[in-house]
């Protein structure tokens, strides 16, 4: 699946923030609705980045998922990267996901941290940057 242009990301963001004050949606519901919709590029990711290394998608589905949830969050939406990556690390090494529950988070942060960061940039429109292989 191409990537979203910027464009569409920006619009897609705007998109998900008007729902969820038009309709008063919460974050639980903004979140599995938009995980749906964003799914199959997450997993074409992973099949370009990771499906060749011998780990299943079931490893890296969580760190797309948090984050997902990550990018659907106010306080880190409008962030940059380098602001919110702290943050994210930090749950992701106590194994808090992305709204503070536990469990679910396995594997070190530096294996995970690029498909973390490609949902985040998803959702927020951000530009993608990604590690060469």
């Amino acid at each position: 699946m191409p990537a979203a242009t910027p464009e569409f990301r920006e619009r897609k963001g705007d998109r998900m923030a008007d729902r969820m004050k038009n309709e008063e949606m919460t974050h639980d519901q903004m979140t599995h609705e938009d995980w749906n919709e964003y799914r199959g590029r997450y997993e074409a990711d992973y099949d370009m980045h990771y499906g060749t290394t011998g780990r299943p998608w079931q490893d890296y589905e969580p760190a797309y998922r948090f984050g997902h949830d990550l990018g659907c969050r106010e306080e880190y939406r409008n962030q940059d990267w380098a602001t919110v990556e702290p943050h994210a690390r930090k749950h992701w090494e106590s194994g808090d996901g992305a709204n503070g529950e536990s469990g679910g988070l396995k594997g070190a942060w530096e294996d995970f941290k690029d498909s973390v960061r490609y949902a985040w940039n998803e959702v927020t429109g951000k530009e993608h940057h990604r590690r060469a292989a």
